[in-house]
């Protein structure tokens, strides 16, 4: 599960944004 949805990524990150970010440059 390397691909993560931006939306999950926003909730799974503390930081919304940041993990949204990275999961995006991935």
């Amino acid at each position: 599960m390397s691909q993560k949805n931006p939306l999950l990524s926003m909730t799974y990150g503390a930081r919304p944004g940041t993990l949204y970010l990275s999961d995006f440059a991935t």
